[in-house]
């Protein structure tokens, strides 16, 4: 009878299911027959379910992941040329980490789980970092007072942190100074950039600077070294490497060309002045881009961070209503992490800008070092930059790039993606945080003299985060970040810088930022 059981077992295991009688004698289907009968009502086994719920589940996967993909466009050239219009949808994306870039699987968690990238902080769990009503920070023990800073930590907003500016191609002696000293010029060499060689170019025509003009710098055989744009005082920075220190070359602009040395005369850069027909005089545009640091080691001044630039972002938008502006914002990370960078194209809503920067958190990291080169990358290369807008790519960070001995062919990348930023016209301007070190300071600052940008850098005045580095400068200006970001915006726009009155709007007087005016700045303090 066991065996009999046994055989019976097998086969209604099996799909379909056979019925009793057609295996068993008579007399013993009778006595199964109770102990059978609901069985025998099944259709199919549950193999067979969970089957049809996997091929359900995959075609729901690949609809959601076919849908994600189809509304993203595909960008093949990376400038937007007068007139073109902005497209109706955007160049989003994730490169790396743990949900790559268009990746299915990704894109569906973070539409179950309702999160947006990587998801927000909690504001219901009380953890250290979290802010209490009377507005300070809870530390690790639950309480308002933050030991480490040795103070109580306000809730961010903006006009808390401080920052100093300094602009090496205002003080181009003095950086080709600092630079021939021995501690710079090794992290110079080792990272193989050409930041030393430089030459001053000046375009002016009959109404006077030329913006967004082409300067290129050519060696003794005519081959191209580097290429620039003017900014809207004229000048453009072309740069050749120390190999060919001592030699001679050509600057060409339009169809001029005039002889240059590469060497420093008289202690300063080699200056070379052309006079140019037509160009632009005006600028009528703004692609304003936010490349920001969210490792974990960003904890300690991120959400201050994201209240300052949200407040720049906005106040910028609303300084110059015959500006046209756009905005991207971008995070990154490392390897292995959530994700290397998560992207975000220009945007008209500036609105819709904000919000994606408060959806972000930090974490992850775990060595100093973070994917500059490949965050470096995608700001210049995988965003729809306008031919004839002013280009400024904010890079706020607290860490640098990886090594040539750990990932080989960085350096030769990252220099790639700054000749590409310099010839487009694309101002670097690193926003340097907590944690900075020398060697950063270096490479930061190389990154912005050679796409002619400037360096902005946390000060510990604010008394908010870990100590910051003093940068290596002959003066200091201390002002608040997003005073300090603003102004230098409209520097480069050549619009009207308008302080805040400590409420976080406009006052009533400004400062003069026309051309006529920095023109004179600049003599002042060449």
């Amino acid at each position: 009878m066991k065996k009999i059981e046994k055989r019976i077992k097998a086969a209604y295991d099996r799909m379909p299911a056979p019925k009793p009688e057609d295996i068993l004698p008579p007399e013993a289907y009778n006595s199964f027959e109770v102990k059978t009968e609901k069985k025998a009502k099944r259709r199919f086994s549950p193999r067979l379910a969970y089957s049809l719920a996997s091929v359900v589940l995959i075609a729901g996967i690949i609809s959601a992941g076919v849908i994600g993909l189809a509304k993203r466009p595909q960008v093949t050239d990376n400038t937007v040329k007068p007139g073109d219009e902005t497209s109706a949808f955007y160049k989003d994306g994730v490169i790396g980490g743990k949900s790559s870039a268009g990746s299915i699987w990704g894109s569906l968690f973070d539409g179950l789980t309702g999160k947006k990238g990587s998801g927000t902080t909690s504001e219901v769990v009380r953890e250290e970092g979290d802010y209490s009503p009377d507005g300070y920070a809870y530390d690790e023990y639950g309480t308002d007072y933050i030991e480490e800073a040795g103070s109580y930590r306000p809730v961010p907003s903006a006009g808390l942190l401080t920052a100093s500016e300094w602009s090496d191609v205002r003080n181009l002696k003095e950086w080709l100074e600092r630079t021939a000293g021995e501690e710079w010029a090794a992290v110079i060499s080792s990272r193989a950039m050409s930041s030393r060689g430089v030459i001053e170019v000046s375009v002016t025509g009959g109404d006077g600077a030329v913006y967004n003009a082409k300067a290129e710098l050519l060696d003794s055989d005519g081959n191209a070294i580097w290429s620039a744009r003017s900014n809207i005082y004229g000048k453009a920075y072309l740069f050749y490497p120390a190999s060919l220190e001592g030699t001679s070359g050509k600057v060409r602009v339009g169809n001029d060309e005039k002889d240059v040395s590469f060497a420093a005369a008289d202690g300063g850069a080699p200056a070379v002045a052309f006079d140019a027909e037509g160009g632009e005089l005006e600028v009528k545009k703004l692609d304003l881009m936010l490349m920001i640091d969210t490792t974990g080691s960003m904890g300690d001044e991120l959400e201050y961070l994201k209240a300052e630039l949200s407040d720049m972002v906005k106040r910028v938008s609303k300084s110059n209503e015959a500006l046209s502006i756009r905005v991207s914002v971008n995070f990154y990370r490392d390897e292995d992490d959530d994700y290397v960078v998560k992207y975000f194209d220009f945007r008209d809503d500036v609105d819709e800008c904000i919000a994606l920067m408060k959806d972000e958190y930090a974490a992850g990291g775990g060595d100093y070092p973070e994917a500059v080169h490949t965050a470096l990358d995608n700001a210049i290369a995988g965003h729809t930059w306008r031919d004839d807008a002013v280009k400024l790519c904010y890079f706020v960070l607290d860490a640098p790039p990886h090594g040539e001995s750990e990932i080989q062919g960085i350096n030769a990348q990252m220099m790639k993606s700054v000749t590409e930023a310099a010839g487009l016209g694309v101002r670097i301007i690193p926003v340097a945080s907590s944690g900075v070190d020398t060697e950063t300071e270096v490479i930061l600052r190389s990154f912005a003299v050679m796409t002619g940008g400037t360096y902005i850098y946390l000060t510990n005045d604010s008394g908010i985060g870990r100590g910051h580095l003093e940068a290596s400068v002959s003066e200091k200006n201390v002002e608040p970040l997003n005073e300090c970001m603003i102004r230098v915006t409209c520097e480069y726009c050549g619009i009207e810088y308008v302080p805040g009155n400590g409420t976080h709007e406009p006052q009533e007087y400004g400062i003069s930022c026309d051309k006529k005016a920095l023109a004179n700045y600049l003599i002042v303090f060449p």
